[in-house]
């Protein structure tokens, strides 16, 4: 059991494990620590408790038909943002009572947002995560979502705008106005993370999640693409320079702890993304490959 929630990140609920496996088998791998209850009723395999991927899952299920993950962590998805550490949003109908623990927020709203499916879990579309991420976190960080939502080409200002118009409580709403107003006449690039997105964008690599978040001998990762089924880690280092020592140091000490819980990183430099791409998807391609056939016998 503790085998089968290591390699899906996706939460299991206290039904699907005693059906599949035991009430028993629940209660021991509870208490070896490897296995942890989320939420009331819901249950991850202690490595990915922190991941956006594993509560944005968790907590859709919990608060009901009808919930959508709503602000950072929705803006996160789409590449417009790091994942959150701390809370992710999710909406609920008016009316809707929950009372989480501290890493979930759940906002009741008169109208559904429009969302995606990710993963089988429903995202807020990037215009509705770009405006309902403005509230969370500082000033600096929440401009730079908007900008990435046009420049990125999420979202245009009219869907922004539009979003923004339709909803009654927006903190700083004459601020995000004007910055809409900026987005829409060119702010910033951001060709970095673009680049890196369009490298693995096809649909071969649907299955990895991105920004997920591991614990590895009581220490929290984030790690750019995860594939829970062969538990491989894909590292993409930006344009800075990562050649200081101390820089690889924390690089080697970070891959050797995540290999200590059978998590095998695959680590590209901002060149091999930009200027070998086919390079690194065969790479990536081959190691999915090994792994699946060694994991089949």
């Amino acid at each position: 059991m503790i085998d089968v929630l290591q390699r899906s990140a996706v939460p299991f609920s206290r039904e699907a494990i005693e059906q599949r496996w035991s009430r028993t088998a629940l209660r021991a791998a509870v208490r070896s620590g490897k296995v942890l209850r989320v939420l009331p009723g819901t249950y991850a395999a202690e490595e990915h408790s922190e991941s956006l991927f594993t509560r944005a899952h968790a907590a859709t299920a919990w608060v009901g038909p009808g919930a959508v993950l709503i602000g950072t962590g929705a803006a996160a998805v789409w590449g417009m943002c790091d994942a959150p550490t701390a809370a992710i949003r999710v909406s609920a109908d008016y009316g809707t009572h929950r009372a989480g623990p501290d890493w979930l927020r759940v906002s009741r709203m008169r109208q559904h947002p429009p969302s995606a499916d990710w993963h089988q879990c429903a995202v807020a579309n990037p215009a509705w995560a770009a405006v309902t991420s403005y509230a969370e976190g500082a000033r600096s960080s929440r401009d730079r979502v908007i900008d990435r939502a046009v420049q990125q080409g999420h979202a245009s200002p009219h869907e922004l705008v539009a979003v923004t118009n339709s909803l009654d409580r927006i903190p700083g709403r004459r601020h995000l106005m004007s910055v809409i107003g900026a987005a829409s006449a060119g702010a910033e690039s951001h060709l970095e993370t673009v680049a890196l997105r369009r490298v693995f964008s096809t649909q071969e690599f649907s299955a990895f999640v991105r920004q997920h978040r591991v614990r590895a001998n009581g220490s929290s990762y984030r790690l750019d693409m995860y594939h829970p089924a062969t538990r491989i880690a894909v590292e993409l280092d930006g344009a800075e320079s990562h050649s200081a020592a101390s820089q690889r140091l924390h690089d080697v000490e970070r891959d050797a702890q995540l290999a200590s819980v059978g998590i095998t990183t695959i680590r590209f430099t901002y060149g091999d993304v930009v200027s070998r791409g086919s390079w690194c998807r065969e790479i990536v391609r081959s190691a999915l490959a090994a792994r699946g056939d060694a994991a089949e016998k």
